[in-house]
Formats: structure tokens, C-alpha cells, sequence
């Protein structure tokens, strides 16, 4: 099995999305592609080699639909036959992004793919995309409905006895090696000999997270300013 390493990786500034921030004129797809245009001068790459570029992507409405990975991969001047996908798996959507690139590429299918996360809150705020409401065979199985990720995280520190000091406290050990988990948002993936090794996930509580957002049903929603995903 091949092993997928980072060879570059770029990003835009970040900051709280509001009407008067510094990007908040700035289209979500010209956001992106400069960062893509500005990760393959880096890389010294022609985009024409690239085999897929994966965005994530939680609120793709707006300004953000329309698979905003091959908008944005236009608009950053990659040849057209340069394929571009857009992923939602909510606040671990350009993570999930990253995973899918490493995978293509230590399953040998794939040579250079570029991973990718965009999200404009001052464009498309927090919750602009949630369901409005709960589909009938959903309601069957979760009566009491779906709730946020801020919620589910204080319903499993709850199930599990998990206290802040506990949860704050540093890991007795550092792994091994790098995984596939962080907060990269724009990587290109190239093959190398050896494979990373898996990173672990905690057990689900028995509340299922809907992802981030208001809850359905009589849970309370956050706002985001109290719970950050």
C-alpha cells in the first residue's frame, strides 16, 4: 500500500464571519480558488496534473452551491478536465475531504489530489442549510429529534462521567506517527512507501448528532457563539 504525504499546504486568513469583516466582500468561490491557484504556484505544479480536488463544505447554499470545488477550480484557472468534487460531512467536511484524498492515493487510483475546506459565515451563516423539518421515519426512531454537535459532546461528557479536568488534560502518550485528523484545510497528497497509521474515534453516544445547527425536537440550540464546532 502506498503512503499519501502532504507536500504543501496554503491558507486564507481567518476570523469571526460578520458583514464587516476583511473577506466578507470577497465571493466564497474567489476565496477558494485563490487559495488553490496559490497552493499549486507553491507546490510547483501544473494543475493539469492534479486527479481530483476535494472541498468541504457544511452550508452549500447560495453563493456555495453548485459544487463550489469545480466553480472554484475554474475560477483558478485548472484545465477543465481537472474533475472536482464537494463533500459535506458538517464540521468534519474538509477533514473528510483530506481522508478521501489519502485513500485514493494509497489505494494506488490516484496520484496528486488537492483537499480542500471553505466556508463563508459572513456569506452563508451558521445554520443557513439545516432542514426545516424532521422527515417522519427520522421522528419514529428519535422521537426527542437530532441535536448539534455542541449538544452531543455535553450528552457523552454526561453518559461517560467525563469531567472538564479530564477532557482538558493533555494525553499521556503522543502517537506514533501523524494521522489523518487535524485541521489542515488545503493540502496536496503525492504517494510515498509507507502508510500512516489509523487515528481512533470515540464510541457514539446514544443521542445522534445531526451535525452543527439547530436541534429538531425539544433539545435547545446554542448559538455559536456559545458552542463552536
Amino acid at each position: 500500500m502506498e503512503e499519501a504525504v502532504i507536500v504543501e499546504a496554503v491558507r486564507t486568513s481567518a476570523g469571526r464571519g460578520k458583514a464587516s469583516g476583511a473577506l466578507a466582500g470577497v465571493h466564497p468561490v474567489d476565496l477558494l480558488a485563490g487559495t488553490l491557484r496559490a497552493l499549486v504556484d507553491r507546490a510547483g505544479i501544473d494543475p493539469g496534473l492534479v486527479d481530483d480536488v476535494l472541498v468541504g463544505c457544511v452550508q452549500q447554499v447560495g453563493e456555495q452551491s453548485g459544487n463550489i470545488a469545480r466553480n472554484a477550480s475554474l475560477a483558478a484557472g485548472f484545465p477543465e478536465m481537472v474533475p472536482a468534487a464537494t463533500v459535506n460531512r458538517q464540521c468534519g467536511s474538509s477533514q473528510q475531504a483530506a481522508t478521501f484524498a489519502a485513500q485514493a492515493i494509497m489505494s494506488g487510483s490516484q496520484d496528486i489530489v488537492i483537499a480542500a475546506g471553505v466556508e463563508s459565515m459572513s456569506a452563508i451563516p451558521l445554520g443557513t442549510a439545516r432542514p426545516a423539518t424532521q422527515s417522519a421515519r427520522s421522528a419514529i426512531r428519535y422521537p426527542a429529534g437530532l441535536v448539534h454537535q455542541g449538544v452531543s459532546a455535553e450528552l457523552m461528557a454526561d453518559k461517560w462521567k467525563l469531567s472538564r479536568g479530564r477532557r482538558s488534560a493533555p494525553t499521556r502518550s503522543p502517537p506514533a506517527s501523524p494521522t489523518w485528523t487535524g485541521r489542515s484545510h488545503r493540502k496536496t497528497h503525492r504517494r510515498s512507501p509507507t502508510a500512516p497509521q489509523p487515528s481512533s474515534s470515540p464510541a457514539p453516544a446514544r443521542r445522534v448528532s445531526s451535525g452543527c445547527g439547530p436541534a429538531h425536537g425539544s433539545m435547545p440550540f446554542r448559538s455559536p457563539e456559545t458552542i463552536r464546532c
